[in-house]
């Protein structure tokens, strides 16, 4: 009976996803095993129950931690309802054995629903550090909170993954610092893709630049009924800072706030504002957006 349940788990998330890789003119990948995380505690406790970090650690390497049985290839891991708050303490490894949760491997993440499914930070690091070298990761309908980080993607940092988020609500995370660190205080994407599907960034604060989110120049980008709301940056972009190139269609821009330039957003980039509402944002230049350059376009909104 639970290897049934596994495998409508599993069927039930490509009809859910599956058409976010046919918009990008791509098949869906084939997960090599699905890994239930069992608790919502955290660690390698060697207590049978698979905790997330066991499962992040498991789709990494293709080995058993704990009760966490992945395949070889995309692994899935399937959250349930509760907070899964972060406790190992600690800095400085890419391994995610402590700290955040780094992923060095293509991997699905899917929880029951923003309002079901939490992941907490505790601020003892940022949630998620998706390092170099990753081809493919999707998460989809969990809320990321907490986060903190002396650094860059107080919620998620993504180095050059193709990263898809649906129906992900990033909540209350900071980045700290300045100059080229303290970017991107909810998302930080240096390179690679990002499609965000639904979902909301809200209430992040990034010591520098991307209050909300920040996007690279290298990055190719797709913002779908988004809602980007009370970030706030220290340097420009208050609710997003984009340099990378793509469309905003159906975003909700509100409230954000900056001391420099584009307080609901900073845009150098070639990029397609389609039906977007920005509203009641404050920067000292271009309250609701500042184009650095002359690629934006505006369609309706």
């Amino acid at each position: 009976m639970f290897r049934k349940l596994s495998v409508v788990c599993v069927f039930g998330l490509g009809l859910a996803l599956a058409l976010v890789w046919l918009l990008n003119g791509a098949l869906p990948p084939v997960y090599a095993t699905s890994i239930h995380v069992q608790t919502t505690g955290d660690g390698i406790a060697g207590d049978h129950s698979c905790t997330l970090r066991e499962a992040i650690i498991a789709a990494n390497t293709d080995a058993w931690v704990d009760s966490c049985s992945p395949g070889s290839g995309a692994d899935y891991i399937a959250l349930g309802n509760g907070t899964y708050v972060l406790t190992v303490t600690g800095t400085g490894e890419d391994a995610a054995l402590s700290g955040d949760l780094d992923i060095i491997a293509t991997l699905t993440i899917e929880g029951a629903g923003p309002d079901q499914t939490i992941i907490d930070a505790n601020g003892i690091d940022r949630a998620f550090d998706i390092r170099p070298g990753v081809g493919t990761v999707v998460i989809s309908g969990v809320t990321i909170i907490n986060g903190n980080v002396t650094g860059n993607g107080g919620g998620i940092s993504d180095w050059d993954a193709d990263l898809t988020l649906v129906n992900v609500a990033i909540v209350s995370n900071t980045a700290n610092g300045t100059g080229s660190d303290g970017d991107g205080g909810g998302v930080y994407v240096l390179d690679g893709t990002v499609t965000l599907q639904g979902g909301k960034i809200i209430s992040n604060t990034a010591g520098d630049d991307g209050g909300g989110i920040f996007i690279g120049d290298l990055v190719n980008l797709t913002f779908d009924g988004v809602q980007i709301s009370g970030n706030t940056a220290s340097d420009d972009g208050g609710g997003a800072y984009i340099t990378g190139d793509g469309t905003l269609d159906g975003v909700q821009i509100i409230g954000n706030d900056t001391d420099d330039y584009g307080g609901g957003a900073f845009i150098g980039g070639v990029v397609t504002l389609k039906g977007v509402q920005i509203q009641a944002n404050t920067a000292d230049s271009g309250g609701g957006v500042y184009p650095s350059t002359c690629d934006v376009t505006l369609s309706s909104g």
